[in-house]
C-alpha cells in the first residue's frame, strides 16, 4: 500500500512539474507579447537628418564607390543614402555590396539589383552572373527595400531609386507637360503630399529640380562610361553639392542651392 501511495505520488510531482514548465512558458509568452505591444504603442521617433550624402547608381563600380566613402568619411554627415542598381557592371559587384554594408549605407534597391534576384536579363551587357556574389552580399542585397523614409531638419524625405515603388520611373531634367501629368507614381506623392524631399536615381543624371512642393534630387551614378558623381546634401542650408569621383580622387563640382531656387531649377549631368 504505502509503496502504491509512493508511486501516486511522483506521479502527482511528475505532472506538477510539467504543469509548472508550461505556466511558466505561458506567463513568459504573455510578457513577451507584452513588452511588443508596448513598443508598437511608442512614437516612433527619427533624428532629423541635415547632411546627407548621396550615392547614385552603383552597377558595381567598387573603386569609384570605394573613393566616394573615402571622401564622406572626412565629410561632416549624418548618413550616407544609395538609391540602388548596386549590380550589373564591369567592375566588383561583391566588393561594392562589402563596401556599402561596411560604411553603414541606407540603400534602397533597383531595377538591376531585382533582375538579378529574379535571375532576368542575364544576358546584358556586364550583368552580374548569381555566382559573383557571396552568402553575405546576396543576403544583404535581398534584404533591401523599395523605399525608405527619413525625416530632414526641412520635412520629411522619400528614398527610391526611379519614383517610389516604381524602379522604372523616370523624371528627367526637361520632363513638362504630358510626361510629368501621366506619370502616376509622381502624381501619388504630389497628392499625398507626405515628402518633402525625394532622393533617387535611375537616370544616371544629377539632377535637382523641384515640382510644386516637391524637390528632386537624383544621385547621377558611378558609371565610369557616363559622369561618375556622388554629392552631398546639406538640408540646413538647402543646398547640393555635386563631386565628380574619379577610382583616386574626389573633385568638387556644382553647387545648387534648392529651396531659393525656381521651380524648374535643374542640374543636369
Amino acid at each position: 500500500m504505502a509503496a502504491s501511495a509512493g508511486v501516486v505520488w511522483q506521479e502527482v510531482q511528475s505532472d506538477f512539474i510539467v504543469l509548472q514548465q508550461v505556466a511558466l512558458s505561458l506567463l513568459a509568452h504573455i510578457a513577451e507579447r507584452g513588452a511588443k505591444e508596448n513598443i508598437q504603442d511608442e512614437p516612433h521617433r527619427k533624428p532629423s537628418l541635415q547632411r546627407v550624402a548621396v550615392i547614385g547608381d552603383v552597377h558595381a563600380e567598387d573603386e569609384r564607390l570605394a573613393a566616394a566613402l573615402r571622401h564622406f568619411a572626412e565629410l561632416n554627415i549624418d548618413c550616407i543614402v544609395a538609391v540602388g542598381d548596386i549590380v550589373d557592371g564591369h567592375g566588383d559587384a561583391n566588393r561594392a555590396c562589402n563596401l556599402l554594408v561596411e560604411s553603414g549605407v541606407l540603400a534602397v534597391i533597383g531595377n538591376h539589383d531585382r533582375w538579378f534576384l529574379e535571375g532576368r536579363l542575364r544576358d546584358l551587357p556586364g550583368a552580374t552572373p548569381r555566382s559573383a556574389l557571396d552568402a553575405a552580399a546576396l543576403s544583404w542585397l535581398k534584404s533591401l527595400p523599395k523605399t525608405r523614409s527619413l525625416q530632414t531638419v526641412r520635412g520629411p524625405l522619400l528614398l527610391c531609386h526611379g519614383m517610389g515603388d516604381d524602379d522604372m520611373n523616370r523624371i528627367h531634367a526637361d520632363s513638362e507637360g504630358y510626361e510629368l501629368e501621366s506619370n502616376l507614381a509622381l502624381s501619388r506623392i504630389l497628392e499625398e503630399k507626405k515628402f518633402r524631399f525625394v532622393i533617387n536615381g535611375h537616370t544616371h543624371k544629377p539632377m535637382v529640380r523641384r515640382i510644386r512642393q516637391l524637390t528632386i534630387i537624383n544621385g547621377g551614378s558611378l558609371c565610369g562610361s557616363e559622369r561618375p558623381v556622388c554629392s552631398m546634401v546639406d538640408f540646413g542650408e538647402a543646398k547640393v553639392q555635386v563631386f565628380d569621383v574619379s577610382s583616386d580622387h574626389i573633385d568638387e563640382a556644382e553647387s545648387v542651392a534648392f529651396d531659393i531656387a525656381s521651380p524648374r531649377s535643374q542640374l543636369l549631368g
